[in-house]
């Protein structure tokens, strides 16, 4: 896989992540008009914090399967690491390589300590990838989302 910048065109993509059955873990509200604004968001964080959402492409055929990211949106309590696929493309390791780069981008170019990742409690499939990359549980900065979410601490 290979990470690059995103482009409008790969809103399509992000759109159908979005508004799939497990897209219910990344929009509060399940509309193309949110996929929208949050893909733009997380797309424009470049300029502003030097940090954003890049697209996922798979070498073979450089087809967009997904997207990960150092995200910060209004709201957010400190920076983030968040990741999605489309679900054809789940399974094959290329989410876990995407989280590994960009965790590397916030230690080796952002001089970042910490990142982390808000997980939604029936979300199984990013606790576990979480976990896998190294995230610790993190009961405090649960407490500051009101424990409705974990929060797993990735320490870079």
């Amino acid at each position: 896989m290979r990470l690059r910048p995103p482009k409008i065109s790969d809103f399509s993509v992000y759109a159908e992540i979005a508004l799939a059955e497990k897209g219910r873990f990344l929009l509060k509200r399940h509309t193309r008009e949110d996929a929208w604004y949050d893909f733009a968001n997380m797309a424009t964080n470049w300029p502003l914090r030097g940090h954003g959402l890049w697209a996922v492409e798979r070498r073979a055929d450089t087809e967009t399967i997904g997207f990960v990211l150092i995200g910060f949106k209004p709201g957010d309590h400190e920076p983030e690491l968040g990741y999605m696929l489309v679900e054809r493309a789940r399974g094959n390791g290329y989410t876990f390589e995407a989280a590994q780069a960009a965790l590397r981008f916030a230690a080796d170019a952002l001089s970042f300590n910490t990142l982390v990742s808000t997980i939604d409690p029936g979300n199984d499939a990013s606790l576990q990838l979480a976990l896998k990359l190294g995230g610790q549980r993190d009961p405090a900065a649960e407490e500051n989302h009101n424990n409705e979410i974990l929060v797993l601490r990735h320490s870079l």
